[in-house]
């Protein structure tokens, strides 16, 4: 479970409205990574009308694509797509959010998990195994 530390007490942030979380994911998506690093896969650059309205956990690797209808991130050979409303809608998209295989990327492979709910997704990839 995602929680933020308050000082004396930790807040899970499924607890907050929608609102606080998109406000609370945006100041912590931008003090928690610089994917600026790398100009190229840099999710504002790739996707700049798209708003990350999740907390992306800081060891997930950005890989967006400016083709893509939506930035991405890699962890534990999973490649997770994020995706807002007003995007889901416009694409006519079922999900917010899927999870596939990273080296599927491209190949036209079928999805692990299409999920609206990010809660659902961050228990998928953390209880993932990694194949080596």
């Amino acid at each position: 479970m995602e929680t933020i530390n308050a000082g004396t007490f930790n807040i899970s942030l499924f607890d907050l409205d929608k609102r606080d979380q998109k406000k609370l994911s945006k100041v912590y998506n931008d003090s928690h990574h610089n994917w600026s690093e790398n100009y190229y896969t840099d999710p504002k650059v790739t996707h700049p009308s798209i708003k990350i309205d999740v907390l992306i956990p800081k060891d997930w690797t950005s890989s967006s694509y400016k083709n893509d209808v939506c930035p991405s991130f890699t962890h534990k050979g999973l490649q997770i797509f994020v995706c807002d409303d007003k995007t889901k809608k416009l694409e006519e998209l079922h999900t917010k959010y899927s999870v596939m295989y990273e080296k599927d990327y491209g190949c036209g492979h079928d999805d692990l998990l299409l999920s609206d709910d990010w809660h659902e997704v961050i228990k998928f990839v953390s209880k993932f195994k990694e194949k080596k």
